[in-house]
């Protein structure tokens, strides 16, 4: 397991049970950790305008590659990497076989999560600022392509981007929870509906379709995070940490 430490610098390395092994130093503000190979992996930062490259068989950072802004989540998909960027207006595309920026694609300000579908497509979720509206796009993997995209309203700001096992249904949060077949074409209403909740963190259980979602409530009092049915019936609620 390798456990990104937020505002640390560093990854801690463990084993099956949750042993430290090993660390990765040397970083400014990791994100998120993509293993591209048995042997590499990138890791997305907050503050080092650049994805680190890491080499996982001696736990070092290699080599980087210059992003110029904050980097955020990623995905493999076709031997080429993923990347959003909420500072900039693009997606990039990194080559895993020469860690070289060849691409960039236009998807809207704040972009920052990102899932892949049962068909390979790749769907970017941006939020947008106090300015622009966020934005939901499809991109083709192969053409690099936006096949559709949908904006919201300006000060909504969308985010959370997931996805089902199956990965044929998003999940976003949206003045609350939305869920969208991924053949659908119109932006959806959320399915659970925010009430007085700050709904800040979402995931859904591979295992059995469930939602968590966390509730930062005030930021400085300990969250609640639900649990919903697949159809959007709570079923439990329990508590997190800050801003959880």
């Amino acid at each position: 397991f390798y456990v990104v430490v937020n505002n640390s610098g560093k990854i801690l390395v463990c084993d099956a049970q949750f042993r430290k092994t090993g660390q990765i130093s040397g970083l400014t503000s990791p994100r998120y950790l993509l293993a591209v190979s048995n042997q590499k992996a990138y890791v997305s930062d907050l503050y080092a305008r650049a994805l680190s490259v890491v080499d996982l068989s001696t736990n070092t950072k290699s080599a980087q590659i210059t992003i110029g802004g904050e980097t955020e989540n990623m995905a493999l998909v076709f031997g080429n990497v993923f990347v959003t960027a909420p500072e900039s207006n693009y997606l990039y595309v990194i080559n895993t076989s020469n860690d070289l920026k060849t691409d960039s694609i236009f998807v809207g300000k704040g972009a920052a999560s990102l899932v892949v579908d049962k068909n390979d497509a790749i769907w970017v979720l941006g939020s947008g600022n106090a300015q622009t509206g966020g934005k939901l796009c499809k991109i083709d993997a192969l053409s690099r392509q936006v096949e559709w995209s949908a904006s919201f309203a300006t000060g909504d700001f969308p985010s959370n981007l997931c996805i089902n096992r199956t990965k044929d249904s998003l999940y976003f949060l949206h003045n609350g929870i939305c869920r969208m077949a991924i053949s659908e074409r119109s932006l959806t209403v959320p399915f659970i509906a925010k009430g007085n909740k700050n709904f800040y963190g979402l995931g859904i259980n591979p295992n059995d379709f469930s939602i968590y979602a966390s509730d930062a409530l005030d930021y400085i009092s300990k969250s609640v995070i639900y649990v919903y049915s697949p159809n959007g019936n709570e079923v439990n609620h329990f508590y997190g940490g800050l801003i959880t």
